[in-house]
């Protein structure tokens, strides 16, 4: 097709949805910012109006009213899921228009757990990628555990990718932490997947994420793990993303990688090259890497990485 200087280019409008499942999804969504991000929506979705109306959300959905009176699902995953059931055509409506759908959730309880898997189900329906982040129970949680293990395999069936992270590789890195601190890792973390992977989506970049590409990797994804860091020095940068503490794979057997970079004037073609070659010299060559860089507002030396690796499984399954 070729297109002359009287035709008038109009880009396809990307949108990207975020949606916290449970307590723990709705805690999650706290956590982010989006300043200055168009066509983002967050939705906070619970059985529970007492820790809804604590949220902060675009969009607030109470579901299950009806035979909750509430007060939450009382950790009765069929419960759960039966609101959301119900709720298919709400939550449809929500998410029509976007490209990209974010699920965040925990497993092991009962409004997380039932309801990640129907609003994964119900985003691939409107037309997007679901992409699903959820974490999983302490080791002590023992009930919680068996529980989440059956459940997380639904989601990972009804998304296009889930990144899994597991509560307990918190205490064998991290044993000081108090119980909010550790909780505070994993939200943050959420956090910079979500932020960095939309912002390349929807932020102007020195070097945009094309969605068709991303479609193409998250797309049968299966499970993903996540890596990221910050540092000043590029070297040191990319050795302490590729050995988080709490990446459970080997990332030699990945599929796929969306990668994203960004940085303040510190974030030079030099160290951005740097950046991006040592990550996806750690994640080999069978995988389908993209990649995206952005300059962002800020006055350190600092850089800074996240991505999202598919393909993988965790060590411990």
């Amino acid at each position: 097709m070729i297109i002359s200087e009287r035709d008038e280019i109009v880009a396809p409008r990307l949108g990207v949805a975020v949606v916290g499942c449970g307590g723990a999804g709705n805690n999650a969504l706290n956590n982010l910012d989006f300043e200055g991000t168009d066509n983002l929506k967050t939705i906070a979705l619970n059985t529970d109006a007492g820790h809804l109306v604590r949220i902060k959300a675009n969009r607030k959905l109470l579901i299950g009213r009806e035979f909750t009176g509430g007060r939450g699902a009382g950790g009765n995953v069929a419960l759960a899921r039966k609101a959301a059931e119900l709720s298919r055509d709400r939550l449809k409506t929500e998410l029509l228009g976007s490209s990209l759908v974010f699920i965040l959730s925990g497993m092991g309880g009962g409004t997380g757990t039932g309801t990640a898997p129907v609003v994964a189900s119900v985003a691939r329906e409107a037309g997007a990628l679901a992409v699903s982040i959820t974490s999983m129970p302490f080791d002590f949680e023992r009930g919680r555990v068996e529980r989440a293990r059956d459940y997380v395999r639904e989601l990972i069936h009804e998304s296009d990718s889930t990144v899994i992270m597991e509560n307990s590789r918190l205490v064998k890195q991290f044993p000081e932490l108090t119980m909010q601190q550790a909780f505070a890792v994993m939200d943050t973390l959420t956090s910079q997947i979500v932020t960095n992977v939309s912002g390349s989506l929807l932020k102007p970049s020195l070097m945009n994420i094309d969605y068709a590409d991303m479609r193409t990797i998250f797309r049968g994804g299966g499970t993903s793990t996540v890596i990221c860091s910050e540092n000043e020095d590029v070297r040191t940068l990319v050795d302490d993303a590729a050995r988080h503490p709490l990446l459970q794979t080997n990332l030699a057997r990945a599929s796929g990688a969306v990668v994203h970079v960004s940085g303040g004037e510190a974030l030079t073609l030099e160290k951005t090259h740097g950046i991006l070659k040592g990550i996806s010299d750690f994640i080999g060559n069978r995988a389908h890497i993209i990649m995206g860089a952005r300059q962002v507002d800020r006055n350190d030396a600092v850089l800074s990485v996240t991505a999202i690796v598919t393909g993988v499984r965790p060590e411990s399954w």
